[in-house]
């Protein structure tokens, strides 16, 4: 039987084999190595033989000399001898050489050594004896370094080196080895002695050329190289060369052999197999025919095996997926019913709340009888926890079922904490907590992040933090490091227990039963948090300890804006420190003063805790102070001069004027609505005017629901305006037929025609009626979509009676101003007699006949002189000018955004300098940016030039 372990034991046999030609050829080398290191001890000898052969020539030299003293007669041997006289006297016996007289002194001072004399390297030598010096020299030439070479044997040669002389005997010239290859490798060797080769051909693959161990010797200002033959060496090696190729020879042939057969045996069963997997792929199950009785078979049986596992399970399968295709349709089916239910949910609850939160704050406004005052108030303040739970419900619907979206927008991280702390500081004092927020010097004063959502956020954390504490003080810090901003609130309430703070991140989860009992809530309100956070990509992290406190990290990826988006974002930006903070501890004080400023649609605030009073200056920033002086106690006028430091302005109501009150502007009773509107003009900087200003103005209520119908109607009744109703789309379509309305309040989810479809249709008309829209869908996206579809506004429900009010006056002011400052053109005779029209907006047929008028507006306006005005006029033709050559520009760019703010400035300098014709052109311009039509501002900037060269040209020309 063929077994695959037999296959192994023949690769096994050819390792064997491999291992065996390593072994030898380790045994050489180490036979090499052994045989270099003998080498190595001859060439250590050779070099002492080198100083000895040195020291035996001078001797043979000195015993020359002391011939030449008792002889007279100098030998051949010698090339140089030089007699120095004890009294001075310079002897010159033999200078073949030709060394000169002024060379004498440093030959003496050089010593015995080899030194270069006439471009030819001598060896001298310097004897002393009792009476003179001499100075004998020998010519080192080839012949005498062969001498040397002869003197360290016939394995041996040498050459020497001298300041880049080299002298070399005919032995080393027969070795063929190069000297400055020797100098090279000399230079390059890490450790001595160092081998130097003879060159060989390209052919010589069986053997080595003849080796020398090399090293040198220094020695009379020379160094000599001293080569030691390896010829035993180099032998030793060229023989086992090719019995060590013929082993590798014979064993790749051996290997190939036996390779190839088990390449093709394992080949086969491979091939054979992976038909099988093939198979399986496409569905066929082939049954692999592979058979043997070693693994390979095994292999195959077990592939056979499995195919007939897989057909049964895909059977299977086959029938659990038709059963799954028809839940995942049920399921489909129920998540689509799911959003429709949370949908109509959101529109369905807010549509009664809206009804129940209303009239309550109706009747509130009517009620003076104060027990049921009371219970009003309950009503209310339980119809708002009410609807809170039901926005928390619907946000965690909306985040689980992955409908909610994060909107990134341009915000002020510092103007959301004010805001923030501004809302909950009447909660946190009236349970005497202190409530206070920071920013680090590193955060930036704009940021990108959805606000709202982090307004939530951080709400839900300041609400649990004033919830849990009944004593110490809540803050809430920023900082900005590396593109993240981290919001840190903490608070010295309660704790959490270490093992469960894991748990309060769950939905609907508090740390007890009693929780709930005792503060209330559903335990949505971290399950949120915690949720929004992971939105955005952020962390939250959180620690506590039982009855010390906890602090919540919240830090989120921040993206910074770019300097044009700021500006833009600070253009927009609206003036939010326009509140009116009313202090005192008498409630008919508040109504009145609350229903003065409610007349002129200012926004106020109102604490009954006067000794709050500078804190509350402190923390939030009031337009104004009004403060109740004959309900304040003796002890509490000290509070006033605490208040007088802050820089927020303070108005007091007293009987009478008090004279020992300096710093403040008194106000006594009865009040006078005109002294205190002008107060409040003087600290606002702008003119104020009634709410009631408007009665005449007619507005159209589109509402399904009659509860909210007769709610909406009341709200704007009560404060004078004429209202009717109409029950969809489509009656009010019909109605505006009928009537012109200066306002429209228009429900988006109605039967027949929604609010979409006939706010688009009121558009088509051409009608610019502010169109508000009131929707009780919380998505973000519903307000751009009304928007888009050409609302002005937008207003949530459940909606309060003064942010309804407010919204309506903020878009009726808008339109009545547009309108007044509408050019009205002049007329001619025609129109008068009515043989022609000219529509409203359109420039005079000469604004040049007009012109003195303008100026004559401008200079009312401003308050100049004739000249200044005239002055002006004419500066302003050149920004013109300007602002037309940057509309071509941006127009080229198609920079839509740019232009839309250019159309903005030039709508508010029209104005400015009573050229109206100016500021209607700027505001087609801002449509046609908003609408990206490029034709359109091309023809308005082709208007514009007209209207320029129509007003300034004709002046210019006269």
């Amino acid at each position: 039987m063929k077994k695959l372990s037999n296959k192994v034991s023949l690769e096994f046999f050819i390792f064997v084999l491999s291992v065996l030609i390593v072994v030898v050829i380790a045994f050489s080398l180490s036979l090499s190595h052994s045989a270099r290191d003998e080498y190595t001890r001859y060439l250590e000898i050779k070099k002492q033989n080198v100083y000895k052969w040195f020291a035996e020539l001078r001797n043979e030299y000195k015993q020359l000399y002391e011939v030449y003293i008792e002889t007279g007669i100098v030998d051949d041997d010698i090339d140089l001898l030089i007699e120095l006289e004890g009294d001075g006297r310079v002897n010159i016996v033999k200078n073949l050489i030709g060394v000169g007289f002024d060379e004498i002194a440093s030959l003496v001072q050089s010593g015995s050594k080899v030194v270069l004399l006439n471009s030819e390297p001598v060896y001298l030598m310097v004897f002393e004896t009792p009476n003179k010096q001499a100075i004998i020299g020998s010519i080192f030439d080839g012949e005498l370094i062969g001498s040397l070479s002869k003197y360290l044997g016939e394995d041996a040669t040498v050459f020497i080196s001298y300041n880049d002389h080299y002298i070399v005997p005919q032995e080393f010239i027969q070795t063929g080895i190069y000297v400055r290859s020797v100098i090279q490798q000399s230079k390059e060797a890490t450790s001595r002695p160092f081998v130097v080769s003879q060159p060989r051909g390209i052919l010589s693959i069986f053997g080595w050329g003849q080796v020398y161990l090399t090293d040198s010797v220094d020695i009379a200002g020379v160094k000599v190289f001293v080569l030691q033959s390896e010829t035993l060496l180099v032998q030793l090696v060229n023989r086992l060369i090719p019995i060590m190729f013929l082993i590798v020879v014979g064993v790749v042939f051996f290997s190939l052999v036996f390779s190839w057969s088990l390449n093709r045996y394992i080949s086969t069963a491979l091939d054979s197999i992976l038909s099988g997997f093939t198979s399986i792929r496409d569905g066929s199950f082939e049954r692999v025919k592979f058979k043997s009785n070693d693994e390979l078979g095994k292999i195959s049986m077990e592939l056979n095996k499995t195919m007939e596992f897989i057909e049964m399970t895909l059977e299977k399968l086959r029938k659990s997926n038709e059963l799954l295709r028809k839940a995942t349709a049920e399921a489909r089916q129920a998540s689509r019913m799911k959003s429709e239910f949370l949908a109509n949910m959101s529109h369905e609850m807010r549509t009664p709340m809206n009804a129940i939160l209303g009239f309550t704050e109706l009747l509130l406004s009517e009620e003076t009888n104060e027990e049921k005052r009371k219970h009003l108030v309950t009503i209310y303040r339980s119809g708002e926890h009410l609807l809170s739970l039901i926005n928390d419900v619907l946000d965690l619907s909306k985040i689980e079922s992955g409908k909610m979206q994060i909107y990134e927008e341009i915000y002020s991280p510092r103007n959301l904490l004010k805001e923030l702390v501004e809302t909950y500081l009447p909660m946190a004092y009236s349970k005497g907590l202190h409530l206070a927020y920071s920013l680090d010097n590193n955060v930036p004063e704009y940021v990108v992040g959805d606000a709202f959502r982090i307004k939530q956020i951080l709400t839900n954390l300041v609400s649990n933090g004033i919830k849990f504490t009944s004593q110490g003080y809540i803050t809430i810090q920023a900082n900005y490091k590396e593109g993240k901003i981290t919001y840190i609130v903490n608070d010295t309430g309660i704790g959490i227990p270490e093992e469960k703070l894991d748990k309060i991140f769950e939905p609907f989860t508090q740390l007890d039963r009693t929780m709930s009992r005792k503060y209330g809530g559903m335990g949505l309100g971290l399950a949120i948090t915690k949720k929004l956070v992971d939105l955005m990509n952020g962390k939250l992290y959180i620690e506590s300890h039982i009855g010390k406190g906890t602090k919540v990290v919240v830090s989120l990826p921040t993206k910074l804006p770019s300097k044009e988006e700021i500006e833009k974002v600070i253009n927009k930006k609206e003036d939010t420190n326009k509140v009116v903070l009313i202090a005192g501890k008498d409630k008919n004080f508040f109504e009145n003063i609350a229903s003065l400023l409610s007349r002129y649609n200012i926004k106020h605030r109102t604490t009954l805790n006067i000794s709050m009073l500078p804190l509350l200056c402190k923390e939030a920033k009031y337009m104004l102070v009004i403060v109740d002086l004959d309900r304040i106690s003796e002890n509490d006028l000290s509070i006033l001069d605490t208040v007088k430091k802050s820089e927020t302005p303070v108005v007091l109501v007293a009987k009478d004027a008090r004279e020992n009150i300096e710093g403040f502007e008194v106000l006594t009773r009865p009040i006078s609505e005109k002294k205190l509107i002008e107060i409040i003009s003087r600290y606002l900087k702008e003119d104020l005017y009634p709410v009631h200003e408007f009665s005449s103005k007619e507005i159209l209520v589109v509402e399904d629901n009659k509860a909210n119908q007769v709610l909406i109607k009341k709200m704007l009744e009560k404060v004078g305006f004429k209202v009717d109703v109409a029950g969809n789309g489509k009656e009010a379509l019909e109605k505006i037929k009928e009537k012109t309305y200066s306002l429209i309040i228009m429900d988006m989810q109605m039967p027949v025609m929604d609010g979409y479809t006939a706010t688009r249709k009121i558009r088509e008309k051409g009608l610019k009626v502010p169109v508000i829209a009131l929707t009780a869908h919380t998505l973000r996206g519903d307000e751009a979509k009304s928007l888009e579809a050409g609302c002005d506004g937008y207003l949530g429900k459940p909606v309060k009676q003064k942010e309804l009010i407010d919204a309506i006056v903020y878009f009726l002011r808008i339109q009545e101003e547009l309108e007044t400052t509408r050019f009205e053109p002049v007329q001619t005779p025609d129109q008068k007699t009515g043989k022609a029209e000219e529509k409203i907006g359109e420039p005079p047929k000469n604004p040049r006949n007009d012109i003195e008028k303008r100026i004559q507006e401008l200079s009312t306006n401003m308050g100049l002189t004739l000249e200044e005005a005239r002055e002006m006029f004419e500066e302003y033709e050149n920004y013109l000018r300007e602002s037309i050559m940057q509309l071509k520009e941006l127009s080229l760019k198609e920079d839509f955004e740019a232009i839309d703010r250019e159309g903005h400035s030039l709508k508010g300098s029209g104005k400015m300098y009573s050229v109206v014709e100016v500021s209607e052109i700027g505001v087609k311009l801002q449509n046609a940016a908003k609408a990206k039509k490029k034709d359109k501002i091309l023809q308005l900037i082709s208007e514009l030039e007209k209207l320029i060269d129509q007003i300034w040209g004709s002046d210019q020309n006269s």
